[in-house]
Parts: C-alpha cells; sequence; structure tokens
C-alpha cells in the first residue's frame, strides 16, 4: 500500500495481491523398475516427484505385493530396504503417494496420482 499526497491532496493507491489460484496436485514419480540381488540393500527413488506450485511435498511409500520387506524411512523421498533372499526371482511392487499441504483439504492437501514401481529379486 503507497500513501501519497501530491498537490495536497491526499490520494491512496492500493496493489491487492490475490492468491486464489487453485492448488494442483503434486505428481509422484517412483522412479525406474529394477533387478536387484537378494541380500542386497536397495533405495527407492522418489526424488523426481514434483509439485507444479512449488509448495513442501510429504513421500508416503507403501508395498503393494511382493515378499514381504521391511521399509526404512517410508515417509522420505529415498526410503531403503534389504531384499530377501530368495532361491527363485520374485517381483515386489511399491506405491508411492505424495501430498502436498496447500490443497483444499488443509488437513489432507493435495494428492497425487500414486506412482508405482516394480522390481525383480534374483537369487
Amino acid at each position: 500500500m503507497t500513501v501519497r499526497n501530491r498537490d495536497k491532496r491526499p490520494t491512496l493507491d492500493v496493489l491487492v495481491k490475490s492468491d486464489n489460484e487453485p492448488n494442483r496436485p503434486p505428481i509422484a514419480r517412483a522412479g525406474p523398475d529394477l533387478a536387484v540381488k537378494g541380500g542386497a540393500r536397495v533405495v527407492l527413488n522418489g526424488a523426481q516427484s514434483s509439485g507444479p506450485d512449488g509448495d513442501p511435498l510429504r513421500f508416503e511409500w507403501t508395498q503393494i505385493s511382493g515378499n514381504k520387506v521391511s521399509l526404512l524411512d517410508p515417509d522420505t523421498n529415498h526410503p531403503s530396504f534389504v531384499a530377501p533372499r530368495v532361491s527363485v526371482m520374485r517381483p515386489v511392487r511399491f506405491r508411492l503417494r505424495v501430498t502436498d499441504m496447500k490443497g483444499p483439504d488443509t488437513v489432507k492437501g493435495a494428492d497425487s496420482v500414486p506412482g508405482h514401481v516394480s522390481m525383480w529379486i534374483e537369487p
């Protein structure tokens, strides 16, 4: 806001900035599919996920199929686990959900369409 007094006449210039742009949901990118050896430490990669509005993101990784693994730090963009030892090749699949807190629901935020990554665990 700027107040000017020219020629002894009061004037008031007001600049109103509206932040009514709708929030766009983030984009979940779970990384490429992989093949890993049993017993290896595996790091998932959601770092290419993005929010088109530049909002901070929250990550939620969930295993949706395959031999059960213990996922460490599933609320980060780089969780990890140790691939189970297997006697034959086995698939494992994960889902990545990305949320930003600027969405229309202030508790939930704006959700991405889930990203998925599959991997084959080799003997």
